[in-house]
């Protein structure tokens, strides 16, 4: 019964970070203001929590996973800027995704969780008016809120580089919504580490 109920969360969830997807398109976002960042796409890596439960943002975990999507606008110079996650030039990356975090999330898995720190991409094709590199990169921060297997998350401060300059920074929040399915849990009563894959998709509004 507890595995059918996982089962229908993370389904939930998955749909949620569908309809964000389809629903607002990176092509239906016709404009952008200079030095600006519109787009989105989908992650799906393993997210470690050292320590669980933790009951305070002092414990510090990671995520290690693969992004894809694209972001545009126009660079300080007015021009058209596009950047792709993975670069379809290379080969498929183990992992252009990584982020580390403060958090505390509370035993059962089923309960609540919040997370707050730093992500960053990397490795993407860039064409910045015609000119095109392959060092295309964001960074920024997040905050994250858990709600059993549902996870929520705000973006902030976004920058993205290629070609060895700033292209855009971020002007409004980004959003993103995922599916959070642990691998192995630990007793309530017993500290330890747990890992769990997160699925799910962001979208960066201009």
């Amino acid at each position: 019964m507890r595995e059918r109920r996982w089962v229908r969360r993370v389904l939930i969830a998955s749909a949620m970070a569908a309809v964000i997807l389809t629903t607002i398109a990176p092509d239906a976002l016709a404009t952008s203001i200079t030095g600006g960042i519109t787009g989105g796409g989908t992650w799906e890596g393993t997210l470690t929590l050292p320590v669980f439960p933790c009951p305070s943002l002092s414990c510090g975990g990671s995520l290690t996973g693969v992004f894809v999507g694209s972001l545009s606008g126009l660079d300080n110079n007015g021009n058209r800027y596009t950047v792709i996650w993975p670069d379809p030039t290379q080969p498929m990356p183990a992992s252009n995704l990584s982020a580390a975090f403060g958090y505390d999330d509370l035993c059962p898995v089923a309960a609540t969780g919040e997370a707050g720190g730093t992500f960053g991409i990397t490795g993407g094709y860039v064409d910045d008016n015609g000119i095109v590199a392959h060092d295309g990169a964001i960074s920024g921060g997040f905050g994250g809120t858990r709600v059993g297997a549902l996870v929520v998350v705000i973006l902030s401060g976004e920058v993205v580089t290629g070609n060895g300059t700033t292209l855009g920074t971020q002007q409004l929040p980004g959003a993103g919504v995922g599916a959070f399915v642990p691998e192995g849990v630990t007793t309530c009563i017993t500290v330890g580490s747990i890992s769990a894959i997160i699925t799910g998709g962001a979208l960066q509004p201009e």
